[in-house]
């Protein structure tokens, strides 16, 4: 298989046995392309050139974006301050709960969101939900209370 930086060194030749040009292929297999003409073989190997020049960016442009998405992923992860457990149906079982979105004061909010917001107002976990000094309340169900229950635990240390 050819890069294209070694495709970009073969440049077609004549054969005289069978009077034609012979263009290798860039694939790297022994069969090569004949031609009748050297124009025709120099389109040719230009064109698999340029092919093998786009192969080769967009592989690049693939590792990249994969690099990303693993950046996003463990940011993400992350942001969930050592929460998740390390069993992976479970973590995406706590993730998927914590991140349904509601309606909060008129705008949509993750249910993670709405508990690390109310933990940071200093309410109080209860069997009710979190509580306000007021006694008012917000139910919240059992993953969000372990949730909550790991923030305020964090904020304590």
């Amino acid at each position: 298989m050819h890069t294209a930086k070694t495709f970009a060194t073969i440049s077609p030749a004549y054969d005289i046995r069978l009077g034609r040009w012979i263009c290798s292929n860039p694939n790297g297999t022994r069969n090569a392309y004949l031609f009748d003409t050297k124009e025709e073989a120099n389109r040719f190997h230009a064109f698999e050139l340029r092919l093998l020049q786009d192969r080769e960016a967009a592989a690049v442009k693939q590792e990249e974006l994969k690099r990303k998405v693993e950046e996003v992923r463990a940011s993400y992860l992350a942001s969930f301050r050592g929460f998740l457990p390390t069993d992976p149906m479970r973590a995406g079982r706590i993730m998927q709960t914590l991140e349904r979105q509601h309606v909060r004061s008129g705008n949509f909010e993750t249910r993670k969101q709405t508990v690390e917001t109310l933990v940071a107002e200093g309410r109080i976990l209860t069997e009710d939900g979190l509580q306000r000094v007021d006694g008012a309340f917000l139910a919240i169900n059992k993953t969000e209370r372990a949730y909550a229950a790991h923030l305020i635990a964090l904020d304590r240390t």
